[in-house]
């Protein structure tokens, strides 16, 4: 904060200027290369959907992002291959109140997608259409101009000015440099290959030391090997990564939280004799969060000149919570109760995790969503798929009132099996998670002086105090100073002023 001598304070408050809930729906026609081989039936499509970049410009918010699919399906010969497509989007969001922020420096805007469905129409054995509704989440936080304005003020020294001090959140939001990890996996054969392939980010640690922000974390791929055309099992491979950074603006001292969310944006795999050659590019976004303390103007008054003081209600935000959450879903649901083949065998299992809900109940903090899951079946050499959507639900403490949140989950290494008539669910959930409050504070925002007070030099005032007075408002009653005050309000039955 800056102090402008005596006569108030200067400062750059993080507000909140934009917290929305778009909703979009895009369309993509494909054609796959000659190298895939043709369709003869979709079992699903899966979404994975990046942070996606965030521009300001002029007075409205850019967000412009891919999303990025996994086509599965049953190929020519009866086996399941897939195919990666992706496909853009944009949209625009004006900014709250954009004369109050300062928009060329300090803009946080933390965004995230998800796909609520998506459908696949095939018009010929390598071209189709999908379709996708899209849900993204933009919370924006910018530095607002906080200041005394005076009029009318003919003497400095003759103001009296009542501080207070209250914590303001702030949150800042970096993206990593790509993170290149390599992998080498031996085949049960020759003859084998890759089906299908997905990589998730798992973050086991992130902590501040000194001014850097040091990360360890794992790239979690899954291969699913076929051979002879003929699902044979599911490979999972593990790699170890660790990658630091800064951030300006966040003091390493005091309570300064930090979450991570990864994505692997690139995943490569080439099979040469009998061996798997992955390459997987990570990047990671860094969200810190600190609520620190601001001192400010509660009132104001002249000891020379009557004065009318016009207040503004600041809605300044907390930080209730900005880590990463780890935990496992354990489910069961009859067969019954889904389109699940008779004799069917699972063979791979895929899923995707969106906690969209975070409300206060009862002193927790309740975060909800769902989890669905994609199913590939084998009943009598035929493949299939299922789907499975179940809730998901996670509590944490909490004791204020929610604002805002931003929870960007991951479902990692997802289990299914057969249990006579049930299915039983055995998943890891991963969660960055952010929750903001609010902290209502009024502030000082223009003092207008006008005449001269009358000379009162020599007068001598009884005031008996009633059980609303303190020192502050009795001095400013009669415009005097609080040492001209003779007595203490909060024990005496009545003080003196003298002047």
């Amino acid at each position: 904060m800056e102090m402008n001598q005596d006569m108030g304070i200067t400062q750059r408050l993080s507000m909140p200027m934009c917290g929305r809930v778009v909703n979009s729906d895009i369309s993509e026609d494909f054609t796959l290369p000659d190298y895939y081989p043709e369709i003869r039936r979709v079992l699903y499509v899966r979404e994975d959907i990046p942070t996606p970049a965030r521009f300001i410009s002029g007075n409205k918010i850019d967000v412009n992002g891919v999303v990025d699919y996994t086509l599965v399906y049953v190929n020519s010969d009866g086996g399941v291959s897939s195919a990666p497509l992706s496909a853009e989007y944009s949209f625009a969001l004006p900014i709250e109140n954009p004369a109050d922020f300062e928009l060329g420096e300090g803009v946080t805007v933390m965004a995230h997608t998800v796909a609520d469905s998506s459908s696949v129409r095939v018009s010929a054995p390598r071209k189709l259409q999908i379709r996708s509704h899209l849900r993204s989440a933009v919370s924006a936080y910018g530095k607002m101009l906080c200041e005394d304005n005076f009029s009318g003020l003919q003497s400095e020294g003759s103001v009296e000015r009542l501080y207070g001090e209250s914590v303001c959140g702030e949150i800042v939001c970096e993206s990593s440099d790509v993170i290149t990890l390599e992998d080498e996996y031996a085949l049960p054969s020759e003859e084998c290959g890759v089906a299908l392939a997905d990589g998730g980010v798992y973050i086991e640690d992130s902590r501040i030391e000194g001014e850097m922000i040091r990360i360890r974390g794992e790239a979690v791929i899954r291969i699913l090997v076929s051979c002879a055309n003929q699902v044979r099992e599911t490979v999972t491979r593990r790699l170890p990564f660790e990658a630091e950074t800064d951030i300006d603006g966040i003091a390493s001292e005091g309570d300064a939280l930090v979450r991570v969310s990864g994505t692997v944006t690139d995943l490569a795999l080439n099979v040469e004799e009998g061996r798997v050659m992955t390459e997987a590019n990570v990047v990671l976004e860094v969200c810190v969060g600190q609520n620190k303390p601001v001192r400010y103007t509660r009132d104001i008054y002249s000891v020379e000149q009557e004065s009318e003081a016009k207040m503004r209600l600041y809605r300044m935000p907390i930080v209730l919570e900005n880590r990463n959450l780890s935990f496992t879903q354990n489910d069961k649901i009859e067969l019954s109760e889904l389109n699940f083949p008779q004799g069917g065998e699972i063979v791979h299992t895929q899923g995707n995790a969106i906690f969209d809900q975070a409300v206060l109940d009862e002193g927790k903090y309740i975060l909800s969503g769902s989890c669905k899951y994609d199913l590939i079946c084998l009943t009598d050499g035929e493949y299939s798929h299922v789907e499975v959507k179940l809730p998901l639900k996670y509590e944490l403490e909490g004791n204020r009132d929610i604002e805002s949140f931003d929870l960007n989950a991951r479902l990692m290494n997802c289990k299914v099996r057969k249990d006579g008539e049930f299915l039983d669910f055995d998943s890891e959930i991963h969660l960055a998670c952010t929750v903001m409050g609010r902290n209502d504070t009024e502030i000082v925002e223009q003092v207008s002086f006008g005449e001269g007070r009358e000379d009162s030099t020599n007068n001598w005032i009884v005031y008996y105090v009633t059980p609303e007075d303190d020192i502050w408002n009795i001095a400013k009653r009669y415009g005097v100073r609080e040492a001209d005050i003779k007595g203490d309000p909060s024990a005496d039955r009545y003080v003196t002023i003298e002047r």
